[in-house]
């Protein structure tokens, strides 16, 4: 068996070396100086042009517009009638009853 205990020869300090050598070292100093720097710029966090609050509401808009061209649109086309009646609360009323009834 080998002995655990036995020391390796230090690897000579050349340049093909990966761990070692001049060029490493200055590698490794020039991240050790840039780490501070990078942290302060981390901490102080992303700058949103829009806030996440504003983009909730504009979602929200975005969603009820969608949803009342999509009833017009289908009620017109497949209802065969004036669209804008779908937004008329007769109409739902109706639709109501119809439901109510069927119970």
């Amino acid at each position: 068996m080998k002995d655990t205990n036995e020391q390796h020869p230090p690897a000579e300090a050349d340049e093909a070396s990966p761990r070692t050598g001049r060029r490493y070292q200055e590698d490794a100093a020039a991240e050790a100086d840039e780490e501070p720097k990078k942290k302060a710029k981390q901490k102080r966090g992303r700058r949103r042009i829009l806030p996440i609050w504003l983009r909730l509401i504009i979602v929200t808009i975005l969603f009820a517009v969608s949803l009342v061209i999509g009833l017009i649109a289908g009620y017109s086309w497949f209802g065969d009638a004036e669209g804008y009646d779908v937004l008329q609360p007769s109409t739902w009323q109706q639709l109501l009853d119809f439901i109510q009834a069927n119970d």
